[in-house]
C-alpha cells in the first residue's frame, strides 16, 4: 500500500493527458549478455612531454 500512495502522488505532478515515463539507469539487457554493450573507454594518453629537469646532468 506503501508504493500506491507514493505512486499516486507522484502521478499527481502529471500533466493532464500525459502518461508516466520509466528510464533506467542501465541497459538491463546489456548487463545479462542479451545486448550490445556500450563501448569502452579510450586508454588515457600517455604523456609525451618530456618533465622538466629529468634525467638531464648538469
Amino acid at each position: 500500500m506503501t508504493d500506491r500512495r507514493f505512486e499516486e502522488q507522484a502521478r499527481s505532478f502529471l500533466l493532464p493527458g500525459t502518461a508516466p515515463e520509466a528510464t533506467h539507469a542501465f541497459d538491463a539487457a546489456a548487463v545479462a549478455g542479451g545486448g550490445p554493450r556500450p563501448p569502452a573507454p579510450p586508454p588515457p594518453a600517455a604523456d609525451a612531454s618530456p618533465v622538466s629537469g629529468a634525467g638531464q646532468d648538469g
